[in-house]
């Protein structure tokens, strides 16, 4: 049971600098925001305003989700075991 706990503890500050990480690599929103009120709204005309499901930044938005829901998952099972 203890090296249970280890590995996930260990695991859980793994996925917590991971966790971090991806939040910063993620743009600012307030930079799109700017574009849209100075009227750049033809840029996303483009292909990627089109595929906004296949850019960088939908990528970091799954990796934040995935990444949540494993910490969150791993504090509670270490709590699980920790109360056994």
């Amino acid at each position: 049971m203890n090296i249970m706990i280890i590995a996930l503890s260990i695991a859980l500050i793994v996925f917590s600098v991971i966790l971090v990480a991806v939040i910063l690599f993620q743009s600012n929103r307030s930079a799109n925001m700017s574009g849209a009120v100075a009227g750049a709204g033809a840029a996303n005309n483009n292909f990627y305003g089109k595929n906004k499901g296949m850019t960088r930044e939908m990528l970091m938005k799954r990796l934040t989700v995935v990444f949540s829901i494993l910490f969150v998952l791993i504090v509670l099972v270490l709590n699980i075991l920790e109360l056994m």
